[in-house]
């Protein structure tokens, strides 16, 4: 006679092993979709244009796995990933060369100033509806342009949504979205004065700042919505009078610097 109690257990087990099972994936292969039929290129500050820039594109996102993109969700639930096929950060660099590109601002892989692009965000969201699903499009993105000599010449921030009904489970869809608010979140950042554009002159590399100083400018930068990423950039390139002490990495940690900001700082010479 089979014992009801371990019955009971096995099926628990079952239960629970499905409910900690991760959902399956889609694969999507990322691709730049083209803006709306006559949408005007989006007014960027002067200080991008009149000589071509050098893109650099990191993928700062924090996710495990750097190739998930979204999901689709059901009642709060999560169906199924979108996964793509390839790294993201690659595909997001070609995605922003094209749309400058299209924006007249020229890329130049050997032009002497610099556009450092942190991705910070590149997620799609797809929820079921009565009629398809709603696809919701979320880019993030921080901005340095650099001179020759390696001089902050600008600053920018930007958060680019996208929404759009369709039918379920389109790669083309996601892409759409995804495509929109990578557009709209880079036009945010290179737009003309955009409050992290706006943020302290850098310290010139032959006058080295105190720790407050530089501290006193990364608050700045970081109440306007500048990224980690760049904070950490802006550090190198700054020079201190004095090494930091332990009382002033405390305060760094007090005042919301993360390690990595705070490494930066402790590795100036």
């Amino acid at each position: 006679m089979r014992n009801p109690r371990r019955l009971l257990f096995l099926a628990a087990s079952v239960v629970l092993a499905a409910a900690a099972a991760p959902p399956p994936s889609k694969t999507i292969t990322l691709a730049l979709k083209p803006a709306a039929k006559g949408q005007a290129p989006p007014a960027i500050d002067a200080v991008y244009t009149g000589a071509p820039l050098k893109l650099d594109v990191v993928d700062a996102r924090t996710a495990l796995d750097a190739q998930i993109v979204g999901k689709q969700t059901e009642k709060g639930n999560t169906v199924y990933v979108w996964r793509s096929d390839a790294p993201v950060g690659p595909a997001a660099g070609r995605f922003l060369s094209e749309i400058l590109h299209g924006w007249s601002v020229p890329v130049d892989a050997g032009a002497g100033r610099s556009l450092s692009v942190h991705l910070e965000k590149y997620e799609v969201v797809e929820t079921s509806a009565q009629i398809g699903s709603v696809y919701h499009g979320d880019v993030a993105l921080s901005t340095s342009l650099a001179g020759a000599d390696g001089t902050v010449l600008a600053l920018g921030h930007g958060e680019g949504t996208a929404k759009k009904q369709g039918p379920d489970i389109r790669a083309s869809m996601a892409n759409e979205v995804l495509s929109n608010a990578l557009r709209d979140a880079l036009a945010q950042a290179l737009a003309p004065g955009a409050p992290a554009a706006a943020a302290p002159a850098p310290v010139a590399a032959a006058a080295a700042s105190s720790a407050q100083t530089l501290l006193d400018e990364l608050i700045k930068m970081k109440a306007s919505g500048v990224g980690d990423g760049i904070l950490v950039s802006y550090v190198k390139k700054q020079s201190l009078q004095a090494p930091l002490t332990a009382a002033d990495i405390t305060r760094w940690k007090e005042s919301g610097m993360t390690d990595a900001v705070i490494q930066a700082a402790m590795d100036l010479k």
